[in-house]
C-alpha cells in the first residue's frame, strides 16, 4: 500500500469516529451488572430452555409413536422391534447444555428412560421414566458418548428370532437405588427416527430414515390432532418411498440435461454443465406436488390406524394460510392450502366410509 493511500484510509477512519462520536447517546444511567449476577441468570435461563425442549422431544415421541405402532401394515419391510422407551444421557445434547439438562434432569454420562410410549411393552410391563437401564439379558448397558447406539443395537440383536419374530428380551433397570428386571416382549413398529431441530422456522420434512420436526411447528400446533397429521405426512413420504423417486428423478433430469451440454459441445458452445445442473432441479422437483398430495392421503390413514380423530384436521391448513397467505395461490413444490384442504376432507369421508363398513383401512392404488 502506497504512502498516498495509507494517508487516504486514516482520513477516513478519522471522518468515521467523528461520525460515531456524533450519534445520539442513552440519557440515564443503567444499572451495572456484576459479572456473577449475569452467569447466574444465564444458567437459570439455560436451565428453562432446556425444560422446555427436553419437555417438547417427549411430547413429540408420545404423539408420533403410536403411528409408528399401528402403521407397520403401510411401512412394507421397513420395520423394526421395539419396546417403547425413549432414552438419553448428556450427549444427546450439545456441548453448551450438558450442565443444563444435568442440573434440572440429572441427565449424566447414564442412559435413562426420558419416557414411555403409551400402551407401548415397557409401559405394560410397568417401565417408567427415571428408570437407568443395567442390563439387556446378560450384556451390560454401557455409558458415554456411544452408548445409545449400541444400547438400540443390542435391542435389535436380541429382540428377533431366527424367524424374525419378536423375542422375549430381560431388561435390568434400577429405580430410587433399587435393581429389578423384567421380561418383554418387543412389538414390530415403522423403523424411522424422530428428530427435533431447535430452530423457529415452521416446518418438518422426511429424508428418507428420519421424521424431522421444527420446533416452530411443534409451537404452532393447537392439539396432538395436528401434530400427529404433520408426523403421519412425513411417515407416509418415507413409507411411500418419496425422497428416492425424488433423487431418481433428479438423476435422469441430470442425465437429459447432460446430454444437452455435450451436444451444445459438439458445436463448439461451452455451457460449463449449466444444462446438467438445470435439468437436476427440474427432474427433482418432477411430481413433487403429486408427492406431496400422496403424503396427505396416505398420512391421513397412517392417522386413523392410530386411532387419531381425523374429523377436523383439515382446518390445520386453514391455520397456515393465515400464517402465509401466498400459500392459497403459490403452487410451486406443494399444493396450493385451498387444494389440501379440499383433498384432505374428501380423504376423511373415504376413511369413514370404511371405518363404518369394517373395510381395511388401506388407501386406494391405482
Amino acid at each position: 500500500m502506497t504512502l498516498l493511500s495509507h494517508i487516504k484510509l486514516s482520513i477516513l477512519y478519522f471522518i468515521a469516529s467523528i461520525l460515531l462520536l456524533s450519534c445520539a447517546s442513552p440519557k440515564t444511567k443503567a444499572p451495572d451488572i456484576a459479572s456473577v449476577a449475569k452467569e447466574l441468570e444465564a444458567k437459570k435461563q439455560r436451565q428453562m430452555a432446556a425444560m422446555v425442549w427436553v419437555e417438547m422431544e417427549k411430547d413429540f415421541y408420545r404423539m408420533a409413536y403410536p403411528i409408528l405402532e399401528h402403521g407397520v401394515s403401510l411401512c412394507g419391510d421397513k420395520t423394526r422391534f421395539d419396546i417403547g422407551i425413549m432414552v438419553w444421557n448428556r450427549h444427546h445434547f450439545n456441548e453448551d447444555w450438558y450442565e443444563a439438562v444435568q442440573n434440572q434432569y440429572q441427565i449424566t454420562n447414564v442412559l435413562k428412560i426420558i419416557a414411555v410410549a403409551p400402551n407401548s411393552p415397557a409401559q405394560q410391563v410397568g417401565l417408567q421414566a427415571g428408570d437407568i437401564p443395567i442390563a439387556i439379558n446378560d450384556w451390560d448397558v454401557p455409558m458415554g458418548e456411544k452408548a445409545l447406539e449400541k444400547f438400540w443395537d443390542k435391542i435389535a440383536d436380541v429382540a428377533k428370532d431366527k424367524q424374525n419374530q419378536a423375542q422375549a428380551l430381560t431388561l435390568k433397570v434400577r429405580r430410587d437405588k433399587q435393581a429389578y428386571q423384567v421380561k418383554i416382549t418387543p412389538k414390530a413398529i415403522c423403523d424411522y427416527k424422530f428428530v427435533l431441530l431447535n430452530s423457529e422456522e415452521k416446518n418438518a420434512h422426511a429424508d428418507g430414515e428420519n421424521i424431522v420436526m421444527y420446533r416452530g411447528l411443534m409451537e404452532f400446533f393447537n392439539n396432538d390432532e395436528e401434530a400427529a397429521l404433520i408426523i403421519s405426512h412425513e411417515l407416509a413420504h418415507n413409507a411411500m418411498k418419496h425422497i428416492e423417486a425424488k433423487k431418481q428423478n433428479a438423476i435422469m433430469g441430470g442425465i437429459a440435461g447432460f446430454v444437452l451440454d455435450m451436444t451444445a459441445a459438439y458445436y463448439g458452445v461451452n455451457t460449463r454443465g449449466q444444462f446438467s445442473g438445470v435439468g437436476s432441479q427440474m427432474g427433482a422437483m418432477t411430481y413433487s406436488v403429486e408427492f406431496e398430495q400422496e403424503a396427505d392421503y396416505v398420512g391421513l390413514y397412517f392417522m386413523a390406524l392410530a386411532g387419531y380423530h381425523i374429523d377436523n384436521v383439515a382446518n390445520f391448513w386453514r391455520r397456515m394460510a393465515i400464517q402465509n397467505p401466498k400459500s392459497i395461490q403459490l403452487k410451486r413444490s406443494h399444493p396450493t392450502t385451498p387444494e389440501r384442504f379440499i383433498a384432505i376432507e374428501k380423504a376423511i369421508l373415504e376413511i369413514k366410509h370404511k371405518q363404518e363398513n369394517q373395510l381395511p383401512l388401506v388407501p386406494d392404488y391405482e
